[in-house]
């Protein structure tokens, strides 16, 4: 695998430009080698595994792990299907928030849609707004592509007393 990490000491390689911020303890940079092919999406699920319980503590809670995984596949997904293939994956932890970014080729922004109850496509937005707490699109300066991101919380849910 050629891919390039950066980071936190996520591996070797030239340190990779997301969202134009330098890479320190509580991000993770991967760059794919080959982000157009629908493959880089088990790639970006292996290099989560990796990386996230080093950024949210060694015992992800199930349902952010399960949740940022949800995420990142379908942005990654949406990069290679609509914008013109995956350039760049970040994940940076800081006040109990977890992001996950993920750029792209293409600046058109994601459109939602209105899927009929059998389509199998169009639910990309309607998932990221139900899971995440946060999230939208930055442009890439001259016209390099696009950033979409989520946000998801890392603080400990509270029991809520009987």
């Amino acid at each position: 695998m050629d891919d390039t990490i950066a980071g936190g000491g996520e591996g070797q390689g030239r340190r990779v430009s997301v969202d134009d911020a330098p890479a320190g303890p509580d991000d993770a940079l991967w760059q794919p080698t080959d982000g157009v092919n629908v493959s880089v999406v088990a790639r970006a699920r292996a290099w989560l595994q990796r990386v996230l319980p080093r950024l949210v503590g060694q015992q992800p809670r199930r349902h952010l792990e399960d949740d940022t995984e949800l995420l990142l596949c379908e942005l990654v997904t949406n990069a290679v299907l609509h914008g013109g293939g995956v350039t760049g994956v970040r994940l940076r932890t800081a006040d109990e928030v977890l992001r996950v970014t993920v750029c792209d080729r293409l600046t058109a922004p994601p459109v939602p849609r209105n899927p009929a109850a059998a389509a199998e496509h169009g639910r990309g937005i309607v998932l990221i707004e139900a899971l995440a707490t946060r999230w939208g699109v930055d442009r890439q300066a001259a016209g390099a592509g696009k950033c979409v991101w989520v946000e998801l919380s890392t603080a400990p849910q509270r029991a809520i007393a009987a």
